[in-house]
C-alpha cells in the first residue's frame, strides 16, 4: 500500500521549518551547520550543471520524511512498488511550492509544478539506473547520498534538515530591479523593432522568444488565460510553447496553440508540429518561426495539410507580422496594448527565470527612465 501524504501536517511540517530557520538555537545545531553546508555545496553543483530541479526534489524529500517518516523519499510516484511509495508531486506543489513564494525561498525553479522536468517527470523512483546526460550523472549521485542520509531520520531530524534547506535557499531568491519609467513605445513597429533585436542578440535556449511571445498573447488574451511553458517542457500538457485557455479560469480548456521557434524550422518539423496538435485534439494552432536564418516555408502547403487533419493553421515568419495581427485583434488601440505587451513581456522573462541582466537590458530598451 502507498503512503498517504496529509496536507495540513505537510503545512504544518513546512512553518516549523520555515521558524526553525530562524531560531538561533536549532542554527546552532551540528545537523543545521552540517546540513546548511551540504545544500549550500549541492545548489552550486546543480548551479554550475543547469540542473535546478534536483534542488525541488531534495526539499520536497526533505519536508515528505517530516511530514510521514514512513515515506521512502526514493519514491516518485504511489505506484511504485517499494514500501514507503508515495505521490510526491502532490506536496511539492500543494505544500513545498507555495511556501517558497509566501516565504521566499528558491526552488531552483519558480514553476508550480517542479517535479515536472526531466529526469524526474517519467520515473517511479530515483535511483543511479536513471536515464540521464553525463554532464549529470554526479549530480544525481551527490543527490542519492543525500536522500540516503534523509531516509534515515526521523520527523524532527527531518525538520532540522528542511530548516537549513530553506535558510540556504533564501539567499537563491532572484533579485530583480523594480521597472521604473514610462514605457518609451507606442506602435507595433517600434515594438516590434526593439524585439527582433532583443531576441536576436542572445537567444538564451528560445527562452527570449518564448517569453516575448508570451507577453504579446498576455496582451491580447489576458495573463490568465495564457500558459507559458518552461523552455524544453516536455509536451504533455500542451503541444506547444504557449496555450491559450478558453476562459480565465485554470482548468479552462486550451483552445488554441502557438509553437515558437527561435531556430531554422524545416518544412518537415513545421508538419510534425501541425499533427502533434492534431492529435491533441485542438483544433487552432499558430507556428512561430522567427530565426534569423529561418528557410522559407511553403505556407500554402502546410496550411493544407492541417486543414486536411483538422487544424486551423497560421504562420508567422518575423515578429511585426504577429504584432500587427495581435493590434488588430485587440479591443484596444494601438499605443495600449503596446505598453501592455511591454509590461507582459518583462513579467515573462522573470517567470521564465531569465538573469538581472536580461531584465535590465529589456528595460533600458523599452523604458523612459524618469527625469
Amino acid at each position: 500500500m502507498p503512503e498517504h501524504t496529509d496536507l495540513a501536517i505537510a503545512e504544518a511540517a513546512m512553518e516549523a521549518a520555515v521558524r526553525a530557520s530562524s531560531d538561533d538555537a536549532v542554527r546552532a545545531n551540528p545537523r543545521f551547520v552540517e546540513w546548511s553546508g551540504q545544500v549550500r555545496a549541492f545548489s552550486e553543483q546543480c548551479a554550475s550543471a543547469n540542473l535546478k530541479s534536483y534542488i525541488a526534489v531534495l526539499g520536497n524529500a526533505m519536508l515528505a520524511k517530516a511530514s510521514n517518516p514512513r515515506i521512502d523519499v526514493y519514491s516518485l510516484k504511489a505506484g511504485d512498488k517499494s514500501p514507503g511509495a508515495y505521490d510526491a508531486r502532490r506536496p511539492a506543489e500543494k505544500v513545498l511550492v507555495p511556501a517558497s513564494q509566501r516565504h521566499r525561498f528558491s526552488l531552483g525553479t519558480n514553476g508550480p509544478q517542479p517535479l515536472n522536468n526531466q529526469p524526474f517527470f517519467r520515473e517511479y523512483r530515483i535511483t543511479s539506473g536513471m536515464t540521464v546526460r553525463g554532464h549529470a550523472k554526479p549530480v544525481l549521485g551527490v543527490l542519492l547520498k543525500l536522500l540516503h542520509e534523509v531516509q534515515q531520520y526521523r520527523q524532527e531530524e527531518a525538520v532540522t534538515a528542511l530548516a537549513a534547506f530553506v535558510d540556504v535557499r533564501r539567499g537563491y531568491v532572484p533579485k530583480y530591479s523594480k521597472a521604473e519609467g514610462s514605457c518609451a513605445i507606442s506602435t507595433a513597429d517600434e515594438l516590434g523593432a526593439i524585439v527582433y533585436g532583443f531576441v536576436s542578440r542572445y537567444s538564451e535556449g528560445g527562452a527570449r522568444a518564448q517569453a516575448v511571445a508570451g507577453g504579446l498573447l498576455d496582451a491580447l488574451y489576458t495573463e490568465k488565460r495564457v500558459r507559458v511553458g518552461k523552455k524544453n517542457e516536455p509536451d504533455r500538457r500542451t503541444p506547444g510553447d504557449v496555450a491559450i485557455r478558453a476562459t480565465p479560469d485554470e482548468n479552462s480548456p486550451f483552445v488554441r496553440v502557438f509553437e515558437v521557434r527561435d531556430k531554422n524550422v524545416p518544412h518537415h518539423a513545421a508538419e510534425a508540429s501541425i499533427v502533434k496538435v492534431a492529435a491533441s485534439g485542438l483544433g487552432r494552432a499558430a507556428l512561430v518561426c522567427i530565426a534569423a536564418n529561418q528557410e522559407p516555408l511553403d505556407s500554402a502547403a502546410l496550411r493544407k495539410r492541417a486543414a486536411e487533419i483538422g487544424v486551423d493553421l497560421e504562420i508567422f515568419t518575423d515578429w511585426q507580422s504577429l504584432l500587427r495581427s495581435i493590434v488588430f485583434a485587440s479591443e484596444m488601440r494601438e499605443t495600449p496594448i503596446v505598453e501592455a505587451a511591454v509590461t507582459s513581456i518583462r513579467k515573462r522573462l522573470v517567470q521564465l527565470e531569465l538573469g538581472e541582466a536580461t531584465i535590465n537590458e529589456w528595460d533600458a530598451m523599452t523604458l523612459r527612465k524618469p527625469a
